[in-house]
């Protein structure tokens, strides 16, 4: 593989994470629904991208850059919607405890469905049939694509009623009926529509990595996107700026196969990779113990 193919997958990857942490921002960061159903949204929208693209292979390399990220938007939204009906009936504590157990019951379906590969995932097919010059325009192509049509959701509901109403959840959740808006509904949007971003960047994240696997719907990926989020506070521009740093940090660290002593006085050295999710988990405990306290944001 190639230096700029090398540069090129790394951007896709970059822009999918950003994406998928934008998805987390409405719901979370709009709305103040603590969700940790983003990562099964995106491994949703990234098998359905599979999916279609596996049966119609004759849409040609232009044809998946286009399909593959709506086909997982669309999958994700529905799956979102069906999961939303019950969470708009909860409030944000409840959200967090519903949202990882229906993240997890998602994937112990898909790891256990053998139509979907069981839990060895899933390959797309190479059915574009192209050379490598073609497949780096591809995945500039798709990242330039996704980063738009995502940036113009949130961005068109940040100034929608839509995202006044979020914010009113958010902030006075109590006002929503004095306003005429059901907040069981504004919920539900703010829910589907950040879960709808997150399928889109697994339809696009199909097409780039060609093989997706039960995985992507962790645990610990839905705790490092919810991180993620809280870092990044009401900024746009932060998410893509923390986004973009914490993923850099990360393959660096993998890249050289760092390696940190093992806490608690046990001698010893592990690789970075087998103790990431562990690091990230605590860094979103302190950081929600802080916002607990002094309403801290990084960013505002």
């Amino acid at each position: 593989m190639s230096l700029l193919s090398i540069v090129l997958l790394h951007l896709g990857l970059a822009a999918i994470q950003i994406a998928t942490v934008w998805g987390l921002y409405v719901t979370y960061g709009l709305s103040g629904q603590l969700s940790l159903f983003q990562a099964a949204a995106f491994a949703v929208g990234a098998y359905a991208a599979a999916l279609v693209l596996n049966v119609m292979p004759a849409i040609g390399l232009a044809g998946q850059v286009v399909f593959a990220p709506v086909a997982g938007l669309a999958a994700a939204a529905i799956v979102a919607s069906v999961v939303g009906l019950v969470l708009s009936k909860n409030e944000t504590d409840y959200v967090a405890l519903l949202t990882l157990a229906m993240s997890e019951l998602l994937r112990l379906t898909i790891g256990n469905w053998g139509a979907l590969g069981g839990w060895n995932g899933m390959d797309l097919a190479d059915a574009a049939g192209t050379g490598e010059g073609s497949r780096l325009l591809a995945r500039f192509a798709m990242t330039v694509w996704l980063i738009l049509l995502a940036g113009t959701l949130i961005a068109w509901t940040k100034r929608s009623r839509h995202g006044d109403a979020f914010v009113v959840n958010r902030e006075q959740p109590a006002l929503l009926p004095f306003l005429g808006l059901n907040p069981r509904i504004v919920r539900f949007r703010a829910f589907v529509l950040g879960s709808s971003i997150a399928g889109l960047a697994g339809g696009a994240y199909a097409l780039l990595a060609f093989h997706v696997t039960p995985d992507l719907a962790s645990i610990w990926k839905a705790i490092e996107l919810l991180a993620l989020a809280v870092l990044a506070g009401e900024s746009l521009v932060a998410v893509v700026g923390v986004t973009t740093f914490v993923y850099l940090l990360k393959e660096a660290l993998f890249f050289l196969d760092f390696q940190i002593p093992v806490p608690f006085g046990v001698t010893g050295r592990v690789p970075v990779q087998q103790v990431w999710p562990a690091l990230v988990s605590v860094a979103l405990v302190l950081v929600l113990a802080l916002r607990g306290r002094r309403q801290w944001r990084l960013v505002r």
